[in-house]
Order: structure tokens, then sequence, then C-alpha cells
């Protein structure tokens, strides 16, 4: 099975009793051709569910439609949400760079949400919505090695940092995270209501 990961921006738009998705997903080339496209267009539209009144939050998946092809997407229908803005800021990091994975868990659901993956420098930037039911929490997880320079023989560090943050309806946490003694990480969530 297919698996495509999307990746930010991405936004949450609160629609009582209907799931409205809109979407583009291209197929990006590694050598584009010098006056072709650089992308190529798999499906773009818009898809709404409805018939999603339910007193739980719950997980469905779904087919949307475009011009060329089907997509088949899993998405989480989560009663009482706040959004959580994931900010996080490499402030320290080796010089050769640092393959970064973040990860997220929301509202006890076990599917993993992939934030962020890709070499990291310092100064790297990079911010996130998760919707996170009321009263519940949301789970980070960080991994990082060492960018490996292609023919470098050193045995590559490994190092993981996990949290858990509890909801609420307005407010923010801010912490400094130290991955191992080159890498040191902020990481702010800023909780807020949907609009």
């Amino acid at each position: 099975m297919a698996r495509l990961s999307l990746c930010s921006p991405a936004r949450g738009i609160c629609i009582t009793s209907h799931v409205l998705f809109e979407f583009r997903l291209c197929v990006c080339t590694e050598v584009p051709p010098e006056n072709g496209p650089k992308d190529d267009l798999l499906i773009e539209g818009c898809a709404e569910f409805s018939n999603m009144l339910k007193s739980k939050s719950f997980i469905a998946n779904r087919r949307i439609y475009g011009e060329k092809c089907g997509l088949d997407v899993k998405f989480l229908v989560l009663i009482n949400a706040v959004q959580a803005f994931v900010d996080i800021e490499i402030l320290r990091a080796p010089a050769c760079g640092l393959n970064l994975n973040l990860y997220a868990k929301t509202s006890g659901f076990s599917d993993v949400i992939r934030l962020y993956q890709g070499i990291a420098e310092a100064g790297c930037r990079m911010s996130s919505v998760v919707a996170v039911e009321i009263h519940s929490y949301l789970d980070l997880r960080m991994e990082g090695t060492l960018k490996d320079d292609g023919g470098v023989s050193q045995k590559l560090l490994s190092c993981v940092w996990e949290d858990s943050f509890d909801s609420c309806y307005h407010g923010m946490v801010e912490k400094v995270v130290n991955l191992d003694e080159a890498t040191m990480v902020s990481v702010k969530i800023t909780w807020r209501t949907v609009d």
C-alpha cells in the first residue's frame, strides 16, 4: 500500500456535521526537464463528506476523486477540539547538519502524524498545526541523527526526545530541548480555539 505524507502548511476548517477537503497533490521529479514543469499534477479538487454526526471523536476512511485518479484518505474527526500550533527552531546543531524527524499523536489516538522529515541546520524553523481534543493531550516525538555526508565512516549518533502536552483553550508552552551536546532545539506550542 502506498503512503503519501502531507507537508505543511495544512489548515483546519470548522464546519458543523461536514468534513471539507481541499487538495492539490503533485508528483515532484528530482531532475525535471529544462523546459518542462517541475511538478506533475496528480489530483486536485475539493470534496465534502456529510453525515459526520457523532458524539465521540473518530477516524474515517474515504475516497476523493480528481480528473486523473482517485485517492483514498484517512482522517480524524475531533469533537470539541483546539488547535496546537507547534513551532520548532534549531538553536544549535552540528556543522554537518541533522537528519530530523518530528512526529505527533493526538487525543489518545495511536495513529502517527509526521510533522517534519528532512535535513535541519542551526537557524532552521518549522511550523505545523495539529487539532487536539480539549481535556486531552498532544504527544510529540523528535528523532535526530547526524547528516551522513557520504563516505563518512564515523558512527552516526542517534537522539530521541518525547513529551506530552495537556491541551487548553488558550496559552503557550515553551521548552528548550538538548538532543545531545551539540544539538539544542526550541519547542513552542501555542493553544488556540478554532474560530
